[in-house]
């Protein structure tokens, strides 16, 4: 956000990739610019071509996060190493959301965008966030940090400084000892989700019409539903009502049809959430199922 309302000028315009996190649109609105959106290929992959023919005047920045929140997916490097050259070429700023970049599983590779820039980082277009909301499961401490050229470091840290001033010192303490004692945590927090990513798509590739990629990182799917039933808000819905489970429909991050899951919950859930995910869009699966010690019976159609 702070980042944003140093780079744009009103009518500026920034890059984003769909499905993009929801927050980046109204983050480019807030600080008077205007999002152009890019869509990407079947794995979550935008392709270079269609990048460089959305580019006008007033393109101030292309927003990147990699791992994908939504979908998982992972940028390979010799994209990174596209955007970064013809952000460069273009002046324009490539802004590296970075929060998920220790959630990785092989062969997936993350490379930082720096290693790619021929110039010296404070004379360079790159601007890296991240933080440890993600990777130790401390969202609501809310520290992070950005990397970039000197001028705009602090131009973002005026903004900080008159809107939510600083960050609790003892929150900050907490985050150093995470980023410097937290390593064990982590090996063994990548190996739960690693194992709760490969049973989560195993299961919902048995569910007939579900088409899923495997996530390369983050915890998050982001499965297809649009042969079963078009509007994700509606589905949303129905699981919720239905088999009592909390989805975040694809439309919110500007692709329709696709829900958002997460694979943080024990193994047992996830084996019992495909479950009921089968269960309510299914017909060919059993009418009945236990949730909860009840007997619920399915007794509804779907629509595409």
């Amino acid at each position: 956000y702070n980042l944003l309302q140093v780079l744009l000028n009103p009518g500026d315009e920034v890059i984003l990739f769909s499905p993009y996190w929801v927050s980046y649109p109204e983050m480019v609105k807030l600080a008077r610019g205007i999002p152009v959106f890019v869509g990407t290929n079947d794995e979550f992959i935008p392709d270079m071509e269609t990048i460089k023919g959305a580019l006008t005047e007033k393109t101030q920045a292309i927003l990147l996060n990699t791992p994908n929140n939504p979908t998982g997916a992972v940028y390979p490097p010799e994209l990174v190493a596209a955007l970064v050259d013809l952000c460069e070429s273009k002046d324009i700023f490539l802004i590296m959301d970075d929060i998920y970049h220790q959630l990785l599983f092989e062969p997936a590779q993350w490379v930082p965008g720096y290693v790619f820039t021929s110039k010296k980082f404070d004379k360079s277009h790159l601007v890296i966030i991240n933080g440890i909301s993600k990777t130790f499961g401390m969202t609501g401490f809310r520290i992070g940090w950005a990397i970039g050229p000197e001028t705009v470091i602090q131009a973002m840290n005026k903004i900080q400084s008159h809107s939510t001033s600083g960050a609790s010192s003892l929150l900050q303490a907490a985050a150093v000892g995470a980023l410097t004692q937290g390593g064990d945590t982590l090996s063994d927090l990548k190996k739960f989700i690693r194992t709760n990513r490969d049973i989560l798509v195993g299961e919902l590739k048995k569910i007939k019409g579900v088409k899923v990629n495997e996530p390369g990182g983050t915890f998050y799917c982001f499965p297809d539903f649009r042969s079963i039933h078009h509007d994700s808000q509606e589905l949303a819905q129905l699981l919720l009502e239905k088999a009592f489970l909390a989805t975040v429909p694809g439309i919110a991050f500007g692709q329709e049809g696709f829900l958002r899951l997460s694979f943080t919950c024990s193994t047992d859930e996830i084996i019992k959430s495909a479950a009921r995910i089968r269960w309510v869009i299914d017909p060919e699966s059993s009418p009945e199922i236990i949730i909860g010690g009840q007997k619920m019976v399915r007794d509804w159609e779907l629509s595409k």
